[in-house]
């Protein structure tokens, strides 16, 4: 069972509020993860340098992350799940060991409906059973686990639909067979120091990949228009202000993509997913205080088809990450 080499950083209670010219340069980065130094200077009006040494610090901090989302089952990944489960006792660290599994990519510890939520990625069914069969072994604190399939996520635009207007020849991939099937170990390489550093210059993306820099530039171009990478910055909810953040089982009676449209539409959701199981629709937000999550529970409620809302709070997050795929390539000497 592989040990995670680099758990996220979470920001110091101690840091200084962010001020005025950190919150612009957040939000230019949420419009454009890559928008360069000089664009992001001539719109907050900050010299580049300035710039540069503020998006450091950000990063360095935690205040902000800049990462390639990558679909999953375009990496050939068909199984992604969410798993809920209760403790008998403390959860920490049954919570800590989940982490430590490759396939994890979220997981924290909560209290509330469960005590444990994670979010695994795994290449299909029968690496699923597996996978749960390692979680529990060993591990008596372990009660009960509630699995949640994810059956979409939410997007204004999923990545099929980004792919349609792709040109024929490169939906057919470079040999004949299906996009998914057509990125070679290099585009992999490019992916896996995207998903860990969006903001990778072409020249450390080169090094990643052991190709030229201009080569570097081109392909990722071509991963980003065809709809494999899409680059994301992810504030740290708690240095925006939302000091609450929570997962939320929706039971639902009813169209469930509906009631996930809906969800999705309210300020603050974060990832929401239809999944099969208990529960039609999985999401977390994030908001202010105890008073804007119990509002946030009742615009959920008011929904037309859900029945039940079920949080969790999040105490700890022990693992975020969105590298799934990244274990299965190896580096590369540059050439």
């Amino acid at each position: 069972m592989p040990i995670m080499s680099n758990p996220p950083k979470e920001c110091s209670p101690d840091l200084p509020p962010l001020d005025e010219a950190d919150r612009r340069l957040i939000e230019l980065l949420c419009e454009d993860g890559r928008m360069s130094g000089r664009d992001i200077a001539q719109r907050s009006g900050l010299s580049e340098a300035n710039v540069s040494r503020r998006l450091a610090r950000l990063v360095d901090e935690g205040s902000v992350r800049v990462v390639a989302m990558v679909p999953a089952d375009l990496l050939g990944l068909h199984m992604r799940t969410i798993l809920l489960l209760r403790c008998k006792g403390d959860p920490a660290e049954s919570a800590e060991r989940l982490a430590k599994f490759q396939h994890v990519h979220w997981c924290g510890s909560t209290f509330g409906e469960f005590d444990i939520v994670a979010y695994a990625v795994l290449r299909d069914a029968q690496h699923l059973i597996d996978f749960v069969d390692q979680v529990f072994a060993g591990d008596p604190n372990l009660e009960n686990l509630v699995m949640c399939p994810v059956l979409d996520y939410y997007s204004p635009k999923n990545h099929h639909e980004v792919t349609d207007g792709v040109t024929e020849a490169r939906q057919r991939g470079r040999r004949g067979k299906p996009l998914s099937e057509s990125l070679d170990t290099i585009d992999r390489l490019l992916i896996r120091a995207l998903q860990a550093n969006g903001r990778a210059s072409f020249a450390e993306l080169a090094e990643a990949s052991g190709i030229s820099a201009t080569s570097a530039a081109d392909r990722f171009r071509r991963l980003v228009s065809d709809g494999l990478v899409t680059i994301l910055a992810l504030p740290s909810p708690a240095r925006v202000g939302n000091l609450v953040r929570v997962t939320a089982c929706l039971s639902v009676k009813g169209p469930i993509r509906k009631v996930l449209e809906e969800a999705a539409a309210i300020p603050g959701s974060l990832w929401p997913c239809a999944t099969a199981g208990p529960f039609g629709v999985v999401m977390d937000f994030a908001c202010p205080d105890e008073s804007a999550m119990n509002r946030m529970r009742g615009r959920l409620m008011e929904i037309p088809g859900v029945s039940a809302v079920s949080l969790s709070l999040h105490r700890r997050v022990m693992r975020d990450d969105l590298q799934w795929g990244a274990e299965e390539v190896q580096p590369t000497t540059p050439s």
